[in-house]
């Protein structure tokens, strides 16, 4: 099971990795930077981005309990979303 020691683990990892948490409902949260999550003893606030401003602060968010954690995903270059331009 997912714990505040795991988040914690991935959160302080030098350098830090991105990082993709899946959670039961099959949905998934990026984590691309360590001070867009902010752990609790039971849950984790994400920050959600904007795809037209990717480094942006965020201004929604989500609570995620970690007994809904499904699996976790290192996240590589490729993984990352864009920022959207228009046409």
């Amino acid at each position: 099971m997912f714990t505040l020691n795991d988040m914690r683990i991935l959160l302080r990892t030098k350098p830090f990795v991105p990082f993709r948490l899946w959670y039961s409902e099959g949905g998934c949260f990026d984590v691309r930077r360590p001070d867009h999550a902010l752990p609790f003893r039971q849950y984790v606030i994400v920050g959600l981005y904007d795809p037209n401003a990717l480094d942006e602060p965020f201004d929604r968010h989500v609570v995620l309990r970690y007994t809904h954690v499904t699996s976790v995903e290192v996240l590589t270059p490729d993984d990352m979303p864009t920022p959207m331009t228009a046409s």
